[in-house]
């Protein structure tokens, strides 16, 4: 409107005034009341310039809360919710004026194989000779991610390359080694540990995780380490077993059970060190036979007790999930003898066996390092829940005591010398 007053008042000495505002498009009486208005205008346009100055910083304000996502429509719902009269319009001007704009950014899609590290791979065993007929010979690993609510859900799979068949999986929020460490455990729980097994992936970052093939062997032992333990405590409680419903305890149960910590004994070492150089020897052959028949024979026959009740309870800790469940039990073994107030020389020879075969002893070895009394009442409550295996163990079961064997059985196994 400046612009024609100017217009007007330029030419008014040459053009008639009446003519130069229809050019215009303005009234005559608009043209002789513009100066008298402008005090008032300028006390708007002051009042406006005020107003926007005090909204400003809430938009702004509004826009940072929102970790600048938001846009005029949801800035403008945010200052009427605290009270201020504001219309839509206004706020989306000030914010275009003032470059308050959320950034728009095309969503990445993540990478799931990173070559660019320094860890060394492994040894390319298959060599692209992908043709395998013969079931558990060739294992096939990969990751991949799913677009879900939430953010990016990260798959890791592990396949048999004769059968096709999915043999173990694993889903997480994130892209660490334990998610396929989480998925080759599952692998290795189904289908058991096979000599000479290839177990083949890309060289991403993930693939670099340091995972010895004693690992799967080594929890089978500590698995097979508490069917003896758990069996004298199921006589002693007089449980019922697994059998059709549940029956007590077979003669043939127990004697299998024993047997199997007899070789456990004899053998379990020299069939470790074998598996690490390669070999298969009469160890190895005994000692599979104890991890895959005699065990189970074992604890159907005759049950399970404390030793996998601790199990349970320290599989809800995120620390505790790339470990075997063998592993997990292996300790529970030592929290079953230390809650039945058992020989501290026979303790102490579990400890022992444990440390040489290369099972987890004390809560350390578990990763369970920070806020451990905290984590243990976790892992002692979700253990002593109603219906679960630890109260076939006899002795009173609660989570108090539960709680303080774990920890004696903790400080125990760390006050023995390795």
């Amino acid at each position: 409107m400046n612009m024609r007053h100017a217009f007007v008042a330029a030419h008014k000495t040459v053009y008639p005034i009446a003519q130069l505002c229809r050019i215009v498009g303005v009234a005559r009486t608009w043209f002789y009341g513009f100066v008298q208005s402008q005090p008032a205008r300028d006390q708007r346009h002051k009042l406006r310039t005020d107003r926007d100055a005090e909204l400003l910083p809430k938009i702004k304000e509004a826009f940072t809360q929102s970790k600048k996502r938001y846009g005029s429509k949801r800035v403008h719902q945010d200052l009427k919710a605290d009270g201020e009269d504001v219309s839509e319009r206004r706020v989306a001007r000030i914010m275009r004026e003032n470059n308050v704009s959320p950034r728009l950014h095309k969503r990445r899609k993540p990478r799931t194989t990173d070559s660019n590290h320094s860890l060394k791979p492994s040894p390319n065993l298959l060599e692209q000779q992908f043709d395998c007929t013969v079931p558990n010979s060739v294992w096939l690993a990969d990751i991949t991610y799913v677009d879900t609510a939430e953010g990016w859900l990260y798959v890791a799979a592990i396949k048999d390359m004769a059968t096709r068949e999915i043999v173990g999986w694993a889903m997480a929020d994130h892209l660490r080694s334990e998610l396929c460490c989480d998925a080759l455990n599952m692998a290795l729980g189904r289908r058991g540990p096979v000599l000479g097994l290839i177990h083949h992936s890309d060289r991403g970052v993930q693939g670099g995780f340091n995972r010895s093939s004693q690992h799967p062997f080594d929890g089978g032992v500590g698995d097979a380490l508490s069917t003896w333990l758990e069996a004298r405590s199921n006589v002693e409680s007089r449980s019922n077993n697994y059998v059709a419903g549940g029956f007590p305890a077979t003669l043939a149960g127990v004697a299998i059970a024993r047997h199997c910590q007899d070789v456990l004994e004899r053998d379990a070492l020299k069939a470790l060190q074998a598996v690490e150089a390669g070999a298969l020897t009469p160890a190895v052959e005994n000692i599979i036979e104890v991890n895959t028949l005699l065990s189970g024979l074992g604890f159907e026959n005759v049950g399970c007790s404390a030793a996998h009740g601790v199990h349970d309870g320290l599989t809800i800790l995120r620390e505790t999930h790339s470990f075997f469940h063998g592993e997990k039990v292996a300790f529970g073994t030592i929290c079953l003898m230390v809650l039945e107030n058992r020989d501290l020389a026979e303790i102490e020879k579990v400890v022992r066996f444990c440390r040489a075969v290369g099972l987890p002893t004390t809560l350390a070895d578990l990763n369970i390092i920070e806020n451990v009394s905290e984590k243990v009442r976790c892992v002692a409550e979700a253990a002593c829940l109603d219906g679960g295996i630890i109260h076939a163990t006899p002795v009173e079961i609660t989570p108090e005591s539960v709680t303080s064997c774990i920890l004696a059985a903790d400080r125990l196994a760390r006050s023995l010398e390795p």
